[in-house]
């Protein structure tokens, strides 16, 4: 009887022993998947530099709403919290007795067995006005953006690089302004392709449609980068509807612009028109 419970006092503690070691893993495991989580929730998207300073500034101010404050000590929450939250019991005058007695209890975030008076401090109005305003700024942002369909994407794409794609940024990003701009005006079709493609008394209205360049070239990077700032709203062309590279074009071709349509700019190897 007496080798018997030896037996189950040995077998006890290599349990614990077993289960301490496991959980040991696992949080060698999950500590450093915590803190990339943390990095990439921190992270800013992608955004122009007066939408980060915003979010930076609307962080600022919910970070100190999550402060709580406790006769003198200072405590974080929130993410802020979660973070430093471990460091928690460092305050000798507000000790915190923890639940268990090793990791198994306490990894991240500094659980606590009773709950210490503290006082919240209220989001600042600036914080809800900005954040307010990054979402009017997002949504506008996403009502000014142009969709279309993959065939309409691919051929914008093509022929801003068959008439520009040896020139700036600014030049690729006209092309696309005057493709849209006929889109959206009554006296051309209705879709990108049918504008890039359309023809008037059999003569075509792109000389990279006629050639076969636009089957032809590949599609630079600055290229993509100028429509997508298109599609995303910015606009250079002052309603043009025409372009022409004079020194390319036919005189006959030059003196029709010339003549019959109003000029309103040239930049780089192209001048541009629109109707009188």
């Amino acid at each position: 009887m007496k080798k018997r419970r030896i037996r189950r006092k040995r077998n006890r503690r290599r349990a614990r022993a077993i289960r301490r070691m496991l959980l040991l893993v696992a949080a060698f495991i999950a500590l450093p998947l915590f803190c990339v989580a943390v990095f990439l929730i921190r992270t800013p998207a992608h955004t122009s530099k007066g939408a980060q300073a915003v979010v930076a500034s609307a962080e600022q101010e919910v970070m100190a709403s999550e402060t709580l404050t406790s006769e003198g000590g200072i405590v974080s929450t929130g993410i802020s919290g979660v973070v430093n939250g471990i460091c928690v019991t460092d305050m000798p005058e507000h000790p915190i007795r923890k639940i268990g007695t090793s990791y198994e209890a306490v990894i991240v975030g500094q659980r606590a067995s009773r709950a210490m008076a503290v006082s919240v401090m209220p989001v600042g109005e600036s914080a809800q006005a900005m954040v307010e305003g990054l979402s009017y700024f997002s949504q506008s942002r996403a009502s000014s953006s142009t969709v279309m369909s993959d065939l309409d994407y691919e051929t914008l794409l093509s022929i801003v690089e068959a008439e520009a794609g040896g020139e700036d940024m600014k030049s690729r990003i006209l092309v696309a302004n005057v493709i849209l701009n006929r889109v959206k005006d009554h006296h051309f079709p209705n879709t990108v392709s049918e504008v890039v493609w359309e023809r008037n008394n059999g003569a075509t209205q792109f000389s990279p449609t006629e050639d076969g360049r636009i089957s032809t070239v590949e599609i630079s990077e600055m290229t993509k980068e100028a429509v997508r700032q298109v599609l995303e709203g910015l606009d250079y062309s002052k309603g043009a509807l025409f372009f022409v590279a004079k020194d390319q074009a036919l005189e006959s071709n030059v003196d029709w612009f010339e003549s019959d349509l109003k000029l309103l700019f040239e930049h780089g190897d192209h001048a541009f028109y629109t109707f009188p």
